[in-house]
């Protein structure tokens, strides 16, 4: 039988993990396992510090890293250089006890292969530490380039920059002293073009060769970030249409008439920005055929006059007339509205769908297609009294949504004789069940439908308790 935990019978590398909190009573220099367990004081109750440290007790050598990285804060209390770990621990120093730096700095005991966190963590000391020859430029040329470039002008060396490694945080983050850096013999223009186009664009024409451009998802940086130089760049057999077409009415609508090609262009994705950046040219883009109808509504915010004219003319073709319910919607009915376009057979439903709010101006008992009617008492409860009709609404398919839409009407629709029992009287004792007259709710105790007569027991029995 295995034994229930305890104190006394814990392990000195559980008590570490498990019962930091608990330190205090189980604490005993005495009996813990020094030897084994030393460094799990270090990570788990570095919190207590002050009660455990006793230097004559570990070896440092074999413990440093989990000092520097966990007690970084008693960091003068337990240090010493020529027992710290230089080779093994050097990064969890860097890493860990930056603002110390003036105290551990050694350049000779330094582990150099840790050129990322020297880099990074303790580059606001960099002139303390920083040593052309000592550096390791095969490994940390990016990593430099990458952390430190606010003193590139201290740190750069041609010769001893590893352009492999290090050409890439370069040109990303070195950009500013371009011209200092610029090789075409050292930096590969076709390897690193699109990194250029973003990062450089203001350097374009030292860097830029038609001939060597990748225009295989390169399309995008030219237009986002080099598009003060269109004219230089711009090849409309190479531009990737399908996926920037947007981006290039949005940045280089100054160039519209060079690059505009109704059979390129993406209307799919790009509509919107056609609108938005382009209206200036809408009797050259709008095409009702290729637009993007989900783009309706901002069409008709950036360009209300073009399309106004346009509509004017076309207004009766029924093949738009889909398009314009489905996606002008409320935002644009006053637009669009005329009930002579409107073919009340097919669209009844898009209109209730989609023109709900607007139900007072365009609903007509008269043209309206009433099997849509159903859509009435789920998206226009509110205008109840506006479009309701017994005799013509589509009970078999309105019921449920009478009962869960237009509660509040219940004395007006509500009628037994024709409810739908067999199918609704789950949702009708859901919604409704309190608006069932007392002497109605007696009679359902004998109707036909047993469920009927449990649901009616039910309620009954509620409003009797």
């Amino acid at each position: 039988m295995l034994k229930e935990r305890t104190l006394e019978n814990t392990d000195s590398f559980d008590l570490c993990k498990y019962y930091p909190d608990s330190f205090d009573l189980w604490w005993d220099p005495s009996k813990f396992d020094w030897e084994n367990n030393f460094k799990y004081l270090a990570k788990y109750c570095h919190e207590h510090f002050a009660k455990w440290w006793d230097p004559s007790l570990f070896s440092l050598e074999n413990c440093s890293g989990f000092l520097a990285e966990y007690c970084s804060s008693h960091f003068e209390e337990w240090w010493d250089a020529e027992l710290f770990d230089w080779e093994q621990n050097s990064r969890e120093l860097a890493k860990n006890c930056s603002d110390y730096i003036t105290i551990w700095w050694d350049p000779s005991k330094f582990n150099w292969k840790e050129t990322f966190f020297i880099t990074s963590c303790c580059k606001d000391s960099f002139d303390l530490w920083w040593d052309p020859v000592k550096f390791d430029w095969e490994n940390g040329s990016g990593d430099l380039a990458y952390n430190c470039s606010e003193y590139f002008t201290t740190w750069w060396d041609v010769d001893r920059f590893n352009w492999k490694d290090g050409v890439l945080s370069l040109v990303k983050y070195c950009s500013e002293y371009f011209t200092t850096w610029w090789d075409p013999e050292l930096v590969c223009v076709k390897c690193l073009c699109h990194d250029l186009a973003e990062y450089c664009s203001k350097y374009f024409d030292i860097w830029w060769d038609p001939d060597v451009y990748v225009w295989e998802h390169g399309s995008r940086n030219l237009v986002r970030y080099c598009h003060k130089y269109f004219t230089a760049w711009w090849d409309a057999s190479k531009f990737d249409w399908k996926c920037f077409s947007g981006e290039l009415a949005m940045r280089c609508r100054g160039h519209f008439d060079i690059w505009w090609d109704p059979e390129k262009f993406n209307y799919r994705s790009g509509s919107a920005e056609l609108a938005w950046y382009c209206a200036d040219h809408f009797d050259k883009w709008w095409d009702p055929e290729k637009i993007n109808w989900k783009n309706f509504k901002i069409i008709v915010k950036e360009c209300p006059e073009q399309l106004k004219a346009w509509w004017d003319k076309v207004k009766f073709q029924e093949k738009y007339h889909k398009n314009v319910i489905g996606f002008g919607r409320d935002e644009c009915f006053d637009f669009w509205w005329d009930p002579r376009i409107i073919n009340w057979e097919k669209q009844s439903f898009y209109m209730t769908v989609c023109c709900g709010a607007n139900v007072t101006t365009w609903f007509d008992p008269e043209k309206y297609n009433w099997e849509d009617s159903w859509v009435l008492a789920r998206d226009c409860a509110a205008n109840f009294d506006l479009w309701w009709n017994s005799e013509k609404f589509n009970w078999r398919r309105g019921s449920e949504y009478l009962a869960k839409k237009c509660g509040d009407n219940f004395n007006t629709w509500w009628d037994p004789a024709t409810w739908d029992w067999e199918n609704r009287t789950k949702v009708l004792f859901d919604y409704c069940a309190d608006k069932i007259p007392l002497a109605q709710l007696k009679k359902l105790l004998f109707h036909k439908e047993s469920r009927v007569r449990d649901y009616a027991k039910e309620e009954l029995n509620r409003r009797l308790s």
